[in-house]
């Protein structure tokens, strides 16, 4: 192949993609991202993507505007798809934190564990409540809209640190019994801007399952911004799990499809802690 891509910015096309809206162009745009190159550019055109893009950290994704640079999956299958979504951030690992000696009250600035804590000043600790229903009861059980995962928990960003105490940007949104929580550093977040572009997914959820469009989770300081995203069976933006996330000038929908004479209206952006 011909690489025309600068140290900076790696061209998808120098990678193999088409952009002709009939060739899968999902293994060059991911070599793309995974050439270690933090801005991968999308010029205009249409480009079938039949699997799931993963995200590495440090990525910007972007392309020439909405409806210009077009990303289509609805040609996709629901097998192909890892966990339904077509663009995705990598997984990245929570590491279990020494207990609480102190209960946490909401407004609270500072968080005192029983021992000194490995963190570092920006990291983002998770206050997490491992109880099902301990957030909220939502449905009954065995009615099919049982979700005992709507535990309590919220994220906080470290300011300061000493020794076992903790001083936190903000404050807390809630309290918690420190007997009743488990407390996690977020390792390696993942960290990405994607911008002007569409994205098409693969619809109807009675056929295809549940998809979605752009998946980030336990992202930080990232940013998606003029992206259009539709056809997806369930969400066009998920936001989940992420700590200073912006979403800017998007247009995002589901599918729409009737599913038992009703519309079936999920969510276009979906934002969960």
């Amino acid at each position: 192949r011909n690489v025309t891509t600068s140290a900076h910015t790696a061209n998808v096309k120098d990678y193999g993609a088409e952009g002709n809206g009939t060739t899968d162009d999902s293994v060059a745009i991911q070599a793309a991202m995974d050439s270690g190159i933090s801005n991968v550019y999308l010029p205009s055109g249409t480009y079938r993507i039949d699997s799931t893009l993963t995200l590495p950290d440090d990525v910007n994704l972007q392309g020439d505007g909405i409806d210009i640079t077009i990303l289509d999956g609805s040609q996709a299958t629901s097998s192909s798809l890892t966990g339904g979504e077509h663009i995705k951030t990598t997984d990245e690992t929570l590491t279990a934190l020494p207990d609480l000696s102190v209960d946490v009250t909401k407004m609270d600035t500072t968080l005192t564990f029983a021992s000194a804590p490995t963190v570092s000043v920006g990291d983002v600790i998770f206050i997490y409540n491992p109880t099902d229903y301990s957030w909220a009861s939502f449905g009954e059980e065995g009615s099919g809209s049982d979700r005992p995962y709507y535990r309590a928990g919220e994220q906080v960003v470290v300011a300061e640190i000493s020794g076992s105490v903790v001083t936190i940007k903000g404050h807390t949104h809630d309290s918690y019994d420190k007997d009743d929580i488990d407390m996690y550093r977020l390792v390696n977040p993942t960290r990405c801007t994607l911008s002007d572009f569409t994205l098409k997914g693969l619809g109807d959820q009675a056929i295809n399952g549940i998809t979605y469009g752009i998946y980030l989770t336990q992202a930080v300081d990232s940013s998606i911004n003029r992206v259009k995203c539709y056809n997806c069976t369930y969400s066009g933006i998920t936001v989940k799990l992420c700590n200073s996330v912006s979403v800017v000038d998007c247009h995002v929908e589901d599918d729409v499809i009737l599913v038992d004479g009703l519309t079936n209206g999920d969510y276009g952006l979906g934002i969960s802690n």
